[in-house]
């Protein structure tokens, strides 16, 4: 029965991002890839992980994801604001730092900080893009 809710919470999250890629395509959102990039990578960092540790079924959805955030990079590289500022420079450096505490600590405690310190850098980006320019995000 749980396998059954994961799919379905995998589709509802799939379903979640069409708004957005519909937004972006008829140019209304302009996301910050720096963002977006860096959410793609962790979740496809999770997502080979958890196939790696045969956790095949919450792969599933990690995986949708991982799709979901790909995908928006993809459009952002061509509709977006695919720019990196020296801010924007300094919020993947402090993300890809958490890649390296993780590695580092290699413990399953360190793993859960280093994931919530990345999610926070890699979301500055696009708060500052979201106050600076409102009208591009949805």
């Amino acid at each position: 029965m749980h396998v059954l809710f994961l799919i379905i919470a995998s589709l509802i999250t799939l379903s979640t991002v069409i708004p957005y890629i519909r937004d972006i395509l008829k140019g209304k959102t302009k996301p910050n890839i720096t963002s977006w990039i860096t959410w793609s990578l962790i979740t496809g960092i999770a997502t080979i992980a958890e196939f790696a540790g045969h956790e095949y079924i919450t792969a599933i959805f990690t995986g949708s994801v991982f799709l979901e955030t790909s995908a928006i990079v993809i459009l952002g590289l061509k509709y977006g604001y695919a720019k990196y500022s020296l801010f924007d420079v300094f919020c993947q450096i402090g993300a890809l730092s958490g890649f390296l505490f993780w590695y580092l600590f290699n413990s399953p405690a360190a793993a859960v900080i280093a994931s919530v310190l990345i999610d926070a850098f890699a979301t500055i980006p696009t708060i500052r893009h979201s106050w600076i320019n409102p009208k591009e995000e949805t």
